[in-house]
């Protein structure tokens, strides 16, 4: 039966998956407050339980500075403990979702937690003439000064020989020049935006005033009511905004710089790699060697594939979408999960005041692949909508976890930014044919590979 009949054969769908387990039910995504009441936990977790619920995720998004305190991980144990005297499971956020907060917070913990951006300015010039420039900033690493010859006559010309204690001294030939000054500056906002994720140090730090606390203090619940964390995941690199872009691997070569000058873009293919391998795989690593496991999430932005592969579920919720999420950029993730072998694939859903079209948003979700759905529980609902709503959300979720394809293949993910959307188009093309495709990251696919489970083949696309 596919999975249109199984959405209108009512009484088949509720004979076949009649009471699906927690594991299978959406988790609520709480945001408590500092002076919430001790006993609101127990209430709060039994009414969860009460309206089908399997699980709690909570954030810190509204503790503010008290965030790593006491306070927080008091709330942590009163939620814990009530989640194991209700069946359900807990997880919880990294923090991250706090923005400016946690920056003051680590700007007091972790010296050097900020990563470094690339900053450029240009001037131009005209030829022959005199430049006796300053360049002096005590917060900036100078990385290079380059001049481009507007009359497009050679390369750019390197003038870090010209320049001696933060004064550019250069005699430009005749002509029109644009004098391009590179320099490196700790990024400022949202702790989010500005964490060095490629440097050991700070995220040693981050480890020890987060994930080891919470083993300290909890660690005998880990693997069983205690699953796991949700940390956030940088998005795609946006294209370079005012002069501005993000260093993830180190200062650029001569050669980069020499690129940036005539007006081509910094390459960011290591840089995925690079935060895989010092803070995501590490930190999977450190969870299953607790019995835990390793989600993501988003704060808005582009999901970067290279990512998914140092977490153990796949999906990466946005938990600040301006929309329900796109189904072809989830089908595209579901695809990216089947490839990395991720066991599920996670969606944040967004629930309004109109139950019939809640319903239709979770359904398309499942079609695109989804089958763990965080949800902020809304107020208002009909009596007794919130409990169907999620045996049905959980009915589907068992239906795509149990069901099996009637074939799999697998292709290259497309590059770029869109590649995700582009993947999802393809994944559910072959979704309407039975067949479940996954994807692979580029340059690290095989031969396309198919194990089929029928006779025949399905044609091809």
């Amino acid at each position: 039966m596919s999975v249109s009949e199984l959405l209108t054969e009512k009484d088949f769908f509720t004979r076949e998956f009649p009471a699906p387990a927690n594991h299978y039910r959406p988790l609520a995504l709480l945001a408590p407050a500092p002076d919430e009441e001790k006993a609101a936990a127990a209430s709060t977790v039994r009414s969860l339980m009460q309206r089908g619920y399997g699980g709690v995720v909570l954030d810190p998004r509204n503790f503010g500075t008290a965030f790593l305190g006491e306070a927080w991980f008091d709330l942590v144990g009163r939620y814990l403990e009530a989640a194991r005297l209700n069946g359900l499971s807990l997880w919880v956020l990294d923090g991250f979702t706090l923005g400016e907060v946690l920056a003051e917070l680590l700007d007091e913990a972790i010296p050097d937690w900020r990563g470094w951006e690339l900053r450029r300015f240009t001037l131009r010039l005209e030829g022959p003439d005199r430049l006796h420039l300053a360049l002096t900033d005590p917060e900036a690493r100078i990385l290079g000064v380059l001049a481009r010859s507007l009359d497009g006559e050679g390369p750019p010309v390197d003038l870090r020989s010209a320049l001696v204690a933060g004064v550019l001294e250069w005699d430009p030939p005749a002509g029109e020049w644009e004098l391009v000054y590179f320099r490196a500056v700790r990024r400022r906002g949202r702790a989010a935006e500005c964490f060095a994720w490629t440097d050991g140090k700070a995220l040693a730090a981050w480890r020890e005033m987060t994930f080891e606390v919470y083993r300290r203090l909890f660690g005998a619940h880990f693997g069983r009511n205690f699953q796991g964390f949700f940390v956030y995941c940088p998005p795609w690199p946006e294209e370079e905004s005012r002069g501005k872009q993000p260093l993830y691997t180190g200062d650029p070569r001569r050669e980069d710089l020499m690129r940036l000058a005539a007006g081509e873009e910094l390459s960011v293919a290591g840089a995925a790699e690079a935060i895989s391998h010092q803070y995501l795989l590490p930190l999977r690593e450190w969870c299953w060697q607790h019995r835990l496991r390793l989600a993501g999430y988003r704060l808005g932005g582009k999901a970067w594939p290279a990512l998914l592969g140092g977490l153990d579920i796949g999906g990466l919720p946005d938990l600040a979408p301006p929309a329900p999420p796109d189904p072809e950029e989830l089908a595209g993730l579901a695809g990216l999960a089947r490839g990395f072998r991720q066991e599920r694939v996670a969606s944040f859903l967004p629930l309004g005041d109109d139950p019939l079209r809640d319903r239709a948003t979770l359904t398309s979700l499942v079609a695109a692949g989804a089958d763990l759905f965080l949800v902020r529980p809304p107020a208002g609902l009909p009596p007794g909508w919130e409990q169907a709503f999620n045996d049905y959300a959980a009915r589907l979720s068992l239906a795509v976890v149990a069901g099996g394809p009637a074939a799999e293949r697998f292709f290259p993910l497309p590059v770029g930014p869109e590649g995700l959307r582009e993947a999802g188009r393809r994944v559910l093309a072959f979704a309407g044919r039975g067949i479940e495709a996954g994807c692979r990251l580029p340059g690290k696919e095989g031969p396309e590979e198919e194990a089929v489970t029928r006779s025949e083949e399905a044609p091809p696309l």
